[in-house]
């Protein structure tokens, strides 16, 4: 090798240490900067919304979140590009999805949070916007250490469980089905009471999102069912378990000017490779049912709003 074929491959040696030290500085600074909330993985999931992602996703971000995940279900715009740039944190995942949709995203980020040694997990959309999420999380980390038998807390809205008479056929109208399933298919054991609830109160079940929740208890408890996916009446799934276990779900609404909802189109959408408008009511109809029947004597013979009445008396 001849003397400048030495000087060169010198340089190129060079050039190569110093581009690696700057790549390990960059990922030391990324690290250092993403350190807090270190026991909660945040959960986004989005479908087409890489015009929306940098708002969506900022406010978590700018607090120096250590953990996220964000799906990219079945995304064909500009999501992930937008994404990349958005979460340079060593602990920050975009994981693009075809057509897995919420529930089965939801169990394998529960898993990948144990990993991490998170304890909670914040479960999030693509059409909120998040003004102020500092105060509810500090909140909701307070309840849980308050509380140990607190699994789920709810910021979005919630219904209670009453003692319930009947039978199946009752409580599935048709016509409430068709309408709207995803508010109506229990309207005969739930009352809608988010308009008129105090600031805080256990409920039997709440919406998502945003939904903070425990890890272990999802794992532990199949929060997020095989039997119910793609979607579709897992929310209500997952707080009738908490409470038939022993467990706790609390509403704490979130202020009125710390959130914008419905951002843009909406979240995430109706259907799904598996789930069109061919199918849409008899799916959303088999789940209902599916839940109820886990749950039915405890309804029935109002032992979940035992357990309800009986942790806000402790409350108040």
């Amino acid at each position: 090798m001849s003397q400048q074929e030495q000087e060169s491959s010198i340089t190129r040696n060079k050039a190569e240490i110093v581009a690696n030290y700057i790549k390990e500085l960059r990922d030391i600074q990324a690290d250092h900067k993403y350190e807090k909330y270190k026991d909660i993985l945040f959960i986004f999931q989005s479908h087409n919304k890489g015009h929306l992602i940098k708002k969506i996703i900022t406010p978590f971000t700018s607090l120096g979140a250590a953990n996220i995940i964000l799906y990219a279900d079945a995304c064909c715009d500009e999501t992930l590009s937008e994404a990349k740039e958005l979460l340079p944190g060593s602990n920050h995942f975009i994981i693009s999805s075809n057509n897995t949709f919420e529930i089965k995203n939801y169990r394998l980020a529960c898993k990948i949070g144990t990993s991490l040694r998170c304890k909670y997990a914040v479960l999030l959309q693509d059409d909120d916007y998040y003004i102020q999420p500092d105060e509810w999380l500090r909140q909701s980390l307070d309840k849980f250490d308050n509380d140990k038998n607190l699994s789920i807390i709810g910021l979005n809205s919630a219904r209670l469980i009453h003692s319930l008479p009947g039978n199946l056929k009752a409580i599935f109208p048709q016509k409430k089905i068709i309408r709207q399933p995803w508010a109506n298919y229990l309207d005969a054991s739930f009352q809608q009471h988010a308009d008129r609830v105090m600031s805080h109160v256990y409920v039997g079940f709440v919406n998502r999102a945003p939904q903070v929740i425990k890890i272990e208890d999802a794992i532990n408890y199949g929060y997020f069912p095989e039997e119910l996916e793609p979607w579709g009446i897992d929310d209500e799934f997952m707080c009738l378990k908490a409470w038939s276990v022993g467990k706790k779900v609390l509403y704490m609404p979130l202020k009125f000017d710390t959130v914008v909802r419905n951002y843009g189109i909406g979240g995430m959408r109706a259907y799904t490779g598996k789930l069109d408008k061919s199918n849409f009511r008899q799916h959303l109809e088999r789940n209902g049912k599916w839940v109820f029947k886990q749950f039915e004597n405890e309804i029935h013979d109002g032992t979940l709003a035992k357990k309800i009445n009986t942790a806000n008396r402790i409350l108040r």
